[in-house]
């Protein structure tokens, strides 16, 4: 059994001390149906961190990424050949797959607004036609949300100031984060912090190496940001 988009259902679920959770957890014990649960932090919550759940350990937990480069590929490509149109580069398919770092909805969106900027009767997508879909309103909504990545209003703003503070340099360190919200004397815990960098590492806005540096995913997500006044933004956010 399939169940998408399962953090309302999850919510709902903890209110009611995880009545259907309980009974999904009993099924699958006893072999007698197997879950696929997807979802966002309200899922990864209930499944990793919250040790009442039911469904703490119940299974696999998948952080679903990057679409494979080969696919992105395919992606750009056999839609709009199915359509009896090219690119004039193949230069520009690698602009598109590095601007949206292989995000399968950003390219989906890209492609669709190409289509659109495309004119009459042409049948070649060139430079032009991809400025435009990468600069376009259609995209900013599709990297929009991140602000809100939680109903908890706390922690959403922990998640804004993270990113505000950080997004004009690119990559950053736990400790400068912390060095920067005890400068402004901002009340959190430390378990607090790591879970605002956990929600946005699943939300692909961040990804951490192996030398635990936090990096943006995503160059169009940070021009979207750096286009705005990112400084005055964490002010606001540390006033509220």
């Amino acid at each position: 059994m399939l169940i998408d988009e399962a953090d309302v259902f999850i919510r709902r679920e903890i209110v009611e001390d995880y009545p259907t959770l309980s009974h999904f957890r009993n099924l699958s014990e006893e072999g007698q149906c197997y879950f696929i649960i997807a979802g966002f932090w309200d899922l990864y919550e209930a499944a990793v961190l919250n040790y009442h759940s039911p469904i703490k350990n119940f299974g696999e937990s998948i952080t679903i990424g990057a679409l494979e480069l080969e696919a992105c590929w395919k992606l750009a490509i056999e839609p709009m050949k199915m359509l009896g149109i090219d690119y004039a580069k193949e230069e520009l398919i690698e602009q598109i797959i590095i601007k949206t770092r292989q995000r399968a909805n950003l390219m989906a969106t890209v492609c669709d607004e190409m289509l659109k900027n495309l004119p009459a009767e042409a049948q070649v997508l060139t430079k032009k036609e991809i400025i435009c879909a990468l600069k376009n309103q259609a995209i900013s909504e599709a990297l929009g949300g991140w602000s809100q990545l939680t109903d908890d209003k706390q922690a959403a703003c922990l998640d804004r100031i993270i990113v505000y503070a950080t997004v004009k340099k690119g990559k950053f360190k736990l400790s400068e984060i912390m060095t920067l919200l005890d400068q402004y004397q901002y009340d959190y815990t430390t378990e607090q912090l790591m879970q605002s960098l956990t929600r946005l590492e699943l939300a692909f806005i961040i990804r951490r190496d192996e030398e635990s540096i936090y990096h943006y995913c995503v160059p169009l997500f940070r021009e979207m940001l750096l286009r705005q006044e990112v400084d005055r933004l964490l002010k606001h956010e540390f006033l509220n």
